[in-house]
């Protein structure tokens, strides 16, 4: 592509002149964002060494050229729109679409700021820039698997909770530093800071499971700490859920007893997974399983086996 197709020399001498008193080019070259500089007919009248890696094209090639054209720019409002934002607002942000000279599509976070003449009258538009293609995609991924998991987090027939951890994490940290190495027979000993570790648990997110089989009809009421939800004769589980927790274990499996909002008690069979990347943040995963229909199930059996052998 050819690039001084407009005119005399002179002219394009004065432009870069000019240039050069308004940007400080000599900095401009050393910084890594893409920077160039367009007039108001939207022609490129300086293009800095970051401009030239990211989009391809020498300065040479790219002087004189219209940006747009040149760039193959795409938005959702038409260009022209925007252009006109400019000087309305003397700057404007953005992502726009464009090619760089080997047709490679780059996603490109820019902020374009106008530059006024020594009367106040607009003379230019500044562009800054950066390519955001490589964390886009990395987002859209994330995105997708947040919305993958979150899927199968509502869909699951078991009931899941998200907890917050931090405050109980901060607590037995506590511990340590006191001298307390003995964490099982501590918590035997003072079951009351068992309690209070529940009421520092927090409840983050629950699925529809747990709402079902814990709540009311509504998820709102659960956002709330662990503690009502754990009858006094499970506390141990929960104690020692906290030591497989900090001892590194990758999970902790236990049957026991839960109860509703309402007071109701059941068993349920109780998991907390302790992935590390999860515990750094302070957050618990921990599903439940009611066993009630099954533990009924075996009542009844064993029952029944009870009035077999006494008829035998």
């Amino acid at each position: 592509m050819q690039g001084h197709d407009y005119g005399a020399s002179a002219e394009l001498d004065e432009a870069r002149a000019t240039t050069d008193a308004m940007l400080g080019v000599d900095l401009l070259e050393l910084v890594d964002e893409s920077i160039f500089l367009r007039d108001l007919s939207g022609r490129i009248r300086y293009w800095n060494k970051a401009s030239e890696e990211l989009y391809g094209w020498s300065s040479a090639e790219a002087l004189g050229q219209p940006a747009h054209e040149l760039l193959r720019c795409q938005h959702a409002e038409a260009l022209t729109c925007l252009n006109q934002k400019v000087p309305a607002d003397a700057r404007w942000s953005g992502e726009l679409s464009r090619r760089s000279a080997d047709g490679r599509e780059l996603l490109i976070e820019t902020r374009w700021s106008l530059r006024r003449d020594a009367s106040g009258a607009p003379q230019a538009i500044v562009e800054s820039g950066r390519d955001i293609t490589a964390r886009k995609a990395t987002d859209l991924v994330l995105a997708e698997s947040e919305y993958r998991y979150r899927n199968l987090f509502q869909a699951m027939a078991a009931s899941f909770w998200e907890l917050d951890f931090t405050t109980v994490g901060a607590m037995v940290r506590s511990l340590y530093k006191s001298g307390i190495t003995d964490l099982r027979t501590h918590f035997r000993q003072h079951p009351e800071l068992v309690r209070e570790m529940m009421r520092a648990t927090r409840v983050l997110d629950v699925n529809e499971q747990t709402v079902h089989l814990f709540g009311r009809g509504t998820k709102t009421e659960l956002l709330t700490t662990v503690e009502p939800f754990w009858p006094q004769a499970s506390s141990t589980v929960f104690a020692e859920s906290i030591i497989a927790a900090v001892t590194k274990a990758p999970s902790y499996v236990k049957e026991t007893r839960l109860r509703t909002i309402d007071g109701k008690e059941f068993d349920v069979l109780f998991t907390a997974s302790f992935p590390p990347e999860n515990m750094q943040k302070g957050i618990l995963m921990v599903g439940v399983i009611d066993l009630s229909a099954r533990n009924q199930a075996y009542a009844a059996l064993e029952q029944s086996e009870f009035r077999y052998r006494n008829l035998f």
